[in-house]
């Protein structure tokens, strides 16, 4: 209970098991919830909401409840519901026994005089899909005043009209937002969002003063086009591309973009954006073609192309963005729109160069763009409206009926060999085509193919489980390279009172890969990142309550990301006769490096930081004290 002079809404819900029985008044609702879902994230692993409220699905606050898990729905009339100890109640021989389901001696004392449910929501809580959070996975997760735009136009989508809600999207969106998108948005931890804000403000930087601004909205289509290159990116996508090549209009915002394993070729990629801009009506005269320095753009193949289009060919200042600011805002927004619709669905991260030709080629084309008055790029192209009814989730699943002769197996009959396989083949959504075609993925051969009317059954169900697997992913996520988080070394607090370990996380410098603990202490507010070794310094307590945070990860089955920082070990270092309990605070990434480790070792005589090679050092917590391996001593 709080005071009306203290709100509820001034404290912390984290870090404890909530329950909440909130009075039926919209505006309070909606609040709670809200505060639950902000604070949720902050310790999702011991951090769970029960909540009880009316069952109103016409509510503005009811899509909230998605994030939640139901686990019991009550009709309205049932007389047994809210219990309380028996000791306290006016007559409790009239009163029935609530037995299991309330508790040891308790009995009920209330029902429910309206539809009622239960919520419930941890961190293995999964959420449940509405056809909004579906269509906003569907345009490249843009924000919400971008699809309601779309809406208020009349734009036909391939989920239910019957089911969106510009009201419950931007619920949804604005005030819970979206997983994937906060996870591609998060800012890294430390006060450096505070570092950068104190520092003083620098003017923009000016272009030279032979450049003038240019106003496109008053140039012609296609008479100025910016070119770029993006990458190399790894790992290799599955045709070995590791470049993707973008020309753009800032006119119409129109793009086209391409995939490669080299940077060499631009002078085709450009044909084919001519070719295409002709076959459209455009006619540009004088075309101004602004690119960076890069060689690929200077080649002889581009300077027979220059003269046959009479193009100009610009290329800008060294080292400065500013001149091709243009299509550096097409790669921060192809970098977003690329990591959130491949999270939808799970891709490989081999088909990374599909979601980023699908975010330039039809995402950012067909959806409103601010800088020409909240009209699509494909409008200003074209000429026509997009019919939205084509697009789906990238890598949804398709298929498409196979017939006997496409089903039977080489060397046999039809009748022997159709019966076997399915009927229906399997497909990945990669892009939509013009004339109602669709390109899309064999999984099975690794190759692109063509199809004319696959059949789509929206999972709603695997959006979900990746939803969720994301939520997750902003506490504890487990990547392929153990070591991604760049952080640095923030500060070095002068005491840590009564310190609380909230995350974990490590960060290469140089060929050290360095440790890092979160912090919450009772004078600190927020919680600083600190490096494992000073946090260990600090005092003996701070050692016992590192084993206690690494053991509890253990026992809930949590992956240690970062192994081998973070490790408990018994190790040996040189100037030790015996193996002590330790644990690794920095490992040497280089093949050559002799002392590997370096370990924080608390013994009874002192506590210290030693470097250990690999002879020196065992990463398994049952060796005793003082005893090595059998097969060390063999040594």
């Amino acid at each position: 209970m709080f005071p009306v002079d203290d709100p509820a809404e001034d404290h912390d819900w984290f870090g404890k098991a909530f329950w909440a029985n909130p009075p039926y008044h919209n505006a309070l609702i909606h609040r709670m919830l809200t505060k639950m879902l902000k604070d949720f994230w902050k310790d999702p692993n011991n951090t769970s909401y029960t909540v009880v409220l009316r069952s109103s699905e016409s509510a503005a606050w009811w899509p909230l409840t998605y994030f939640f898990q139901e686990l019991d729905n009550i009709k309205a009339g049932t007389r047994e519901f809210f219990s309380r100890p028996r000791a306290g109640t006016y007559d409790p021989h009239c009163l029935t026994d609530a037995a299991n389901e309330g508790g040891e001696d308790r009995v009920f004392i209330q029902g429910t005089p309206f539809d009622t449910v239960v919520l419930y929501k941890d961190a293995t809580t999964v959420p449940r899909i509405d056809p909004n959070q579906y269509l906003h996975a569907t345009l490249g997760h843009y924000s919400a005043d971008y699809i309601i735009h779309l809406m208020k136009n009349g734009a036909k989508f391939a989920v239910n009209s019957q089911r969106l809600s510009p009201r419950t999207l931007k619920t949804l969106l604005q005030q819970c937002g979206c997983a994937h998108c906060m996870a591609c948005t998060t800012s890294r931890p430390g006060p450096f969002n505070e570092f950068i804000k104190a520092a003083p403000s620098s003017s923009p930087v000016s272009l030279p003063a032979t450049e003038k601004k240019i106003k496109w909205t008053e140039a012609k289509p296609f008479e100025y086009i910016f070119a770029d290159t993006w990458g190399p990116c790894k790992p290799p996508g599955y045709d070995e591309a590791i470049f993707i090549h973008a020309f753009k209009c800032p006119n119409t915002k129109k793009a086209f973009a391409f995939s490669s394993d080299t940077k060499g070729g631009q002078h085709l990629h450009l044909q084919q954006v001519l070719d295409e801009v002709h076959a459209q009506g455009h006619r540009p005269r004088n075309i101004v073609f602004r690119t960076d320095n890069a060689h690929e753009f200077a080649s002889d193949d581009m300077k027979v192309l220059f003269r046959k289009y009479a193009i100009r060919h610009r290329p800008g200042p060294p080292y400065m963005h500013e001149f091709q600011a243009q299509i550096e805002v097409l790669w921060r927004d192809m970098a977003k729109i690329m990591t959130t619709i491949m999270k939808t669905y799970a891709a490989p991260l081999n088909v990374w160069p599909l979601a980023a030709l699908h975010a330039i080629n039809t995402i950012m084309c067909v959806m409103p763009n601010r800088h020409i008055e909240m009209d699509t790029p494909h409008y200003r192209y074209t000429n026509e409206h997009y019919d939205y009814t084509q697009l789906r989730p990238f890598w949804s699943e398709c298929y498409v009926w196979q017939d006997l002769a496409q089903r039977a197996k080489d060397g046999e009959t039809i009748q022997a060999s159709a019966k076997l396989i399915d009927k229906a083949k399997k497909y990945r959504y990669v892009e939509a085509l013009p004339n109602g075609n669709y390109l899309c993925f064999d999984t099975a051969k690794a190759k692109l193919k063509k199809l004319s009317k696959p059949t789509f059954l929206p999972d709603y169900d695997a959006v979900a489980r990746n939803l969720a697997n994301t939520d997750r992913a902003l506490v504890d996520y487990v990547p392929d390279d153990p070591f991604t988080r760049n952080l640095y070394h923030v500060r070095k607090p002068a005491n840590l009172e009564h310190p609380t370990i909230l995350d974990i996380a490590a960060s290469n410098h140089g060929t050290e890969t360095h440790a890092y603990v979160q912090v919450k202490c009772q004078h600190n507010h927020p919680p600083i990142w600190t490096s494992l070794k000073h946090y260990l310094t600090m005092s003996d307590a701070h050692y016992t309550e590192l084993q206690r945070f690494l053991r509890h990860r253990h026992k809930h089955g949590d992956t240690n990301a970062f192994y081998p920082c973070f490790a408990q070990c018994s190790a040996k270092p040189i100037d030790r006769a015996k193996f002590h309990p330790a644990v690794v605070v920095s490992v040497d990434t280089d093949p050559d490096a002799k002392q590997r480790y370096q370990v924080f070792f608390n013994t009874n005589d002192k506590h210290n930081t030693a470097f250990c090679d690999t002879d020196s050092i065992i990463l398994d917590s049952t060796v005793k004290q003082g005893h090595a391996p059998r097969h060390q001593r063999r040594r």
